[in-house]
């Protein structure tokens, strides 16, 4: 799920930005670990990777002043409906470490709209989104 949301929310390679301090260089490391996993495990043509493709395109691919209509939370479910996610909820105590790793849905507001303040430009902003996501998560 961490990789999910990283490719996401572009928390990969330039996307990150300044990486500084040991707690953030940690995350960037364990973010590059799950990525790495992912793609081994889930390479194109898995459904999973398909719609990782489909929706960080139509992310990449915003106008000015569009919107896509989604809030991560719908995000989350659509992965949820893939495996290894699907799978997961099945186990107990895996699906209460999904549960974990996401926010209460209406702290979603106030974490996009922090980032909305901080927008450069349609999907990139002067302070990191996801690692915020962690942090509201945990």
């Amino acid at each position: 799920m961490v990789a999910s949301f990283a490719l996401l929310l572009g928390y990969y390679g330039d996307g990150r930005g300044e990486v500084a301090g040991r707690a953030l260089k940690e995350l960037a490391a364990y973010v590059d670990f799950c990525l790495t996993d992912l793609g081994r495990r889930y390479p194109d043509p898995h459904p999973l990777a398909k719609r990782l493709q489909e929706f960080t395109w139509g992310i990449a691919n915003l106008k000015e002043r569009q919107t896509l209509n989604r809030r991560l939370a719908d995000y989350f479910y659509q992965f949820l409906a893939h495996e290894p996610f699907s799978e997961f909820v099945k186990n107990e105590n895996r699906a209460r470490n999904l549960a974990i790793f996401f926010p209460a849905p209406k702290r979603f507001p106030d974490i996009l709209s922090l980032h909305r303040h901080h927008c450069e430009k349609p999907g990139t902003f002067t302070i990191p989104l996801f690692p915020q996501l962690l942090a509201f998560a945990f």
